[in-house]
């Protein structure tokens, strides 16, 4: 029986669309309970901490707003090559947009850690907040490294035909979060409650896991490599 090449192509492209449109609504349930399970647990003490912490993470939410901005043209520029099959193009676009999500890492990172005082006195003018929201900041300020170079391999995943594998990582990392903010923040299994370091401490530790994982993907072969050639060399005209 002869096959309809182009009809197959179709209901191929179909399957893929359907496919990520669920894993996309099945990740915002997950985050979305997971979040709302969080707050029961938290006991009367814990108000202050949690109350920091809130004001803490804006700054993430800050920085998350900026890799937007840099995940958009990502985006277009990656769609645009890979679907002409330049890798080279891939490549180059990879390692220029991971300069500057490097450097705004750096920069978030150097302000929690070494002025979380100050972040914190912009969100709120209670000194108890401030004290407890910075040492918040500045533990977890090496996080901000790791999720500025997570989300750019992410974003490179969406388009090059991986949206799946990028969205697993996400869902595992926001899993592993979650789970060792309740045992690290109160102490499960013996160990011991940690408080709002514990908080710090699982967010550093889902973002490492979150970008080792992507960076082992992204190694592959035949999927577009980050190489330090080309981010010495940002300034080549792509073709």
């Amino acid at each position: 029986m002869e096959i309809n090449q182009p009809e197959e192509k179709r209901r191929l492209t179909r399957r893929q669309a359907i496919s990520l449109i669920l894993a996309g609504l099945g990740l915002i349930l997950l985050v979305t309970g997971l979040w709302m399970m969080r707050s029961p647990e938290a006991p009367p003490e814990r108000g202050l901490e949690l109350s920091a912490v809130s004001l803490a993470t804006q700054f993430q939410f800050i920085f998350s707003l900026c890799l937007a901005a840099l995940t958009l043209g990502m985006s277009i520029l990656v769609a645009q090559y890979w679907g002409a099959s330049n890798t080279n193009a891939v490549e180059r676009v990879l390692a220029f947009i991971m300069l500057y999500a490097g450097g705004l890492s750096l920069v978030f990172f150097a302000l929690t850690l070494l002025i979380p005082e100050t972040l914190m006195s912009i969100m709120t003018n209670d000194i108890t907040l401030i004290a407890i929201g910075s040492q918040y900041l500045r533990v977890s300020s090496v996080s901000y490294l790791f999720i500025g170079l997570s989300q750019m391999y992410l974003c490179l995943m969406k388009n090059v035909g991986a949206a799946v594998t990028g969205m697993t990582i996400s869902t595992v990392g926001v899993i592993v979060h979650v789970a060792l903010n309740a045992v690290l923040i109160y102490g499960w299994f013996g160990l011991p409650a940690l408080g709002i370091f514990g908080a710090a401490i699982s967010t550093v530790i889902s973002r490492a896991i979150e970008l080792v994982w992507s960076v082992l993907v992204a190694s592959r072969n035949g999927r577009p490599r980050l190489r330090l050639s080309m981010m010495l060399h940002p300034d080549v005209v792509l073709q």
